[in-house]
């Protein structure tokens, strides 16, 4: 007989070493990817809280389910608010039956993190998970994120990223003046935390007139689908994200990183920069969706809900 499940939310902190080596273990099998143990402590307990929140299912102590919020800070409209990134839902297969067990960890979750002065829950998901998000957890999708892609080394020959920039220039995408009002705050608290997640090394350049980006070269978690003789860096941020300075940080990576052969960014962007290449969406492989629900609905309202207004990318999550 299946053991009656438990659901209790914890910080951080308030874990013991069985609960996380319990999330641990559950991760491992439940993803198929490792997650050291130090891992643990810089990418929940580093936020700009200190601390995240998780709701435990335990099945007589054993954990068997879990689901964290982090939480951010970001910039609405000009104002400070708390937001949570929803991170490693997971349930062991043979609880995976009835959907209760994962609405009921989720919204006890939620419940908490509204508490705590969190104004809003997101996370991109995967297309196919979107329905389900949609269904079970109630959130809203904001909209698409896109993959771009730029040739940079040997196998991205100068022919290569002149027919880049010839595509562009014949197949133009309206150019417009972009101030997104919904972005994280690009601190320093922010950077020691989404840059000191995993043991890589994130490199930031200065564009000029202020202008600053985040990548890498090294992937924590490989790439599903990248043959292995593919060398890939991702460009994570740029700020401010205007088409010059993300012109201006592709042109200064593809000149400094002679050792890989793309560089990839994903994204939303209202414009289209002359050295990427907006990957069509038939090509590709998993689409990806930027998704949330509103909490507290005195802190934000349903402009949110307009990707337009995001300034989003791969530094806003924990894929890499």
């Amino acid at each position: 007989m299946t053991p009656q499940l438990q659901f209790i939310v914890k910080t951080t902190g308030e874990l013991t070493a069985d609960d996380r080596s319990g999330m641990i273990s559950l991760f491992t099998r439940v993803f198929n990817r490792r997650f050291p143990a130090d891992l643990y402590d810089r990418k929940y307990a580093r936020s700009c809280l200190g601390e995240s929140l998780h709701c435990l299912a335990l099945a007589d102590g054993t954990v068997v389910g879990s689901c964290s919020a982090i939480p951010v800070r970001y910039s609405f409209f000009a104002q400070t608010r708390l937001f949570a990134a929803i991170v490693d839902l997971m349930l062991a297969p043979e609880y995976r039956g009835p959907l209760k067990h994962v609405v009921t960890m989720t919204g006890k979750l939620f419940a908490a993190t509204a508490a705590r002065d969190c104004a809003f829950i997101f996370s991109c998901v995967r297309d196919e998970m979107r329905l389900f998000h949609e269904a079970v957890s109630r959130w809203r999708v904001i909209g698409q994120v896109r993959y771009y892609v730029a040739p940079v080394g040997a196998r991205g020959a100068a022919a290569l990223r002149l027919a880049v920039g010839a595509w562009n220039a014949f197949c133009p995408r309206r150019t417009v003046a972009w101030q997104p009002e919904i972005e994280k705050i690009n601190d320093a608290a922010f950077a020691a935390w989404r840059y000191g997640m995993f043991p890589v090394s994130y490199r930031r350049m200065e564009l000029g007139r202020g202008a600053k980006c985040v990548y890498t070269t090294e992937l924590f978690y490989p790439i599903e689908g990248l043959p292995a003789s593919l060398r890939m860096g991702i460009l994570l941020d740029v700020n401010p994200p205007e088409k010059a300075n993300i012109e201006a940080a592709v042109d200064a990576i593809q000149r400094r990183e002679r050792d890989i052969d793309f560089l990839a960014y994903q994204g939303y962007l209202p414009f289209q920069p002359r050295n990427l290449l907006r990957v069509p969406a038939r090509f590709e492989r998993k689409a990806w969706f930027l998704m949330g629900r509103i909490l507290r609905g005195e802190l934000v309202d349903n402009r949110i809900f307009d990707i337009a207004k995001w300034n989003i990318n791969l530094s806003n999550g924990d894929l890499i």
